[in-house]
């Protein structure tokens, strides 16, 4: 694994987890995303900024936003019709 994709999951980890701290550390936590906003990495900026907005524009929806997701389920229809060993996955 590369070191900006091991960046990329920490400040995604972060992020989520914010929701489940204490009010109060929220804004160390902001420090830690805003201190990407100017990595050399434009992919850790892209997702910094993005996290970033998400603190201070839709602060009331963040938890909501970052709330975990359900695992997709396979769509086996394809399997049945076609005799293919892999479904699709559903959205």
């Amino acid at each position: 694994m590369n070191f900006t994709l091991k960046f990329q999951y920490a400040l995604v980890s972060v992020a989520k987890l914010s929701s489940r701290f204490p009010q109060g550390s929220t804004p160390k936590i902001q420090e830690i995303i805003d201190a990407f906003k100017s990595h050399l990495e434009i992919d850790l900026q892209q997702r910094a900024v993005e996290f970033s907005q998400l603190f201070r524009q839709y602060n009331g929806m963040r938890s909501a936003i970052l709330e975990q997701m359900q695992p997709m389920e396979r769509d086996t229809t394809m399997q049945e019709e076609h005799g293919e060993g892999q479904g699709r996955l559903k959205s």
